[in-house]
């Protein structure tokens, strides 16, 4: 076998070389029953909703992050999980109340369920009850809704189990509810405060003055950001 001419071997090295090397990160099942994820914006299967992931597909990060979907006939729900930041926790649940010939109940009535749903497993695996800090009318992005700030006592040793730690945090959880054309979105971001040893994330826009929300999304830069890119799709 004739080896190549040195030009041509030096033009193929230099189109290797100009081809940047594609970031790991979470990878999802191709095929129609599955989402897909495009420059780290997440498209539900059946084009309900797009959002982009808590972590950009720039950051390091990105590598770690796991995405779960789950669907049912008139439900579309994903959830991303930072696996190198414990006590992250993000998701993005929709429901289509005219698929299944129900009206669409009030954003209170909504975010009392979705706490029903999210938060039974975590209050029976932690420290106190959720408390219901404040709620409000809220706009994030191109939607308006209602969103609720809760916290919670945590036990550090339940998240850190590996590191045989026994100092509890705080966890803070933002839940935001939506509708639009009888389509229901909520949208939960948690993540801990006073825990030394969690891995840092980006602060949010300083907070204007004493709103326990407006302080709370000044603490994560991350959770503001991942609700305002929620966008209803069209189908």
């Amino acid at each position: 076998m004739k080896s190549l001419p040195p030009i041509l071997l030096s033009l193929l090295l230099a189109a290797c070389a100009a081809q940047p090397a594609s970031e790991p990160g979470p990878i999802l099942p191709k095929g129609p029953l599955h989402g897909r994820l495009e420059a780290g914006i997440y498209h539900d299967m059946r084009g309900w909703f797009d959002i982009a992931t808590p972590i950009a597909s720039s950051d390091p990060a990105y590598r770690t992050l796991a995405v779960n979907e789950e669907y049912d006939p008139n439900i579309s729900f994903v959830s991303f999980l930072p696996t190198h930041a414990p006590g992250e926790y993000y998701r993005a649940y929709v429901e289509d109340f005219y698929g299944s010939n129900h009206p669409v109940p009030s954003m209170s009535t909504v975010a009392d369920s979705a706490m029903k749903l999210f938060g039974k497993q975590l209050v029976q695996a932690r420290l106190e009850p959720m408390r219901l800090i404040e709620e409000k009318p809220w706009t994030a992005g191109v939607t308006q809704g209602l969103l609720r700030l809760y916290k919670e006592r945590v036990s550090m040793e339940d998240l850190l189990a590996d590191l045989g730690m026994a100092e509890d945090y705080t966890a803070y959880i933002l839940m935001y509810v939506t509708s639009d054309h009888g389509k229901v979105a909520v949208l939960w971001a948690e993540w801990p405060m006073g825990c030394k040893p969690c891995t840092p994330f980006p602060p949010g826009p300083a907070a204007k003055g004493d709103d326990p929300i407006d302080q709370a999304l000044a603490t994560d830069g991350r959770s503001g950001a991942f609700m305002a890119s929620f966008r209803f799709g069209k189908d």
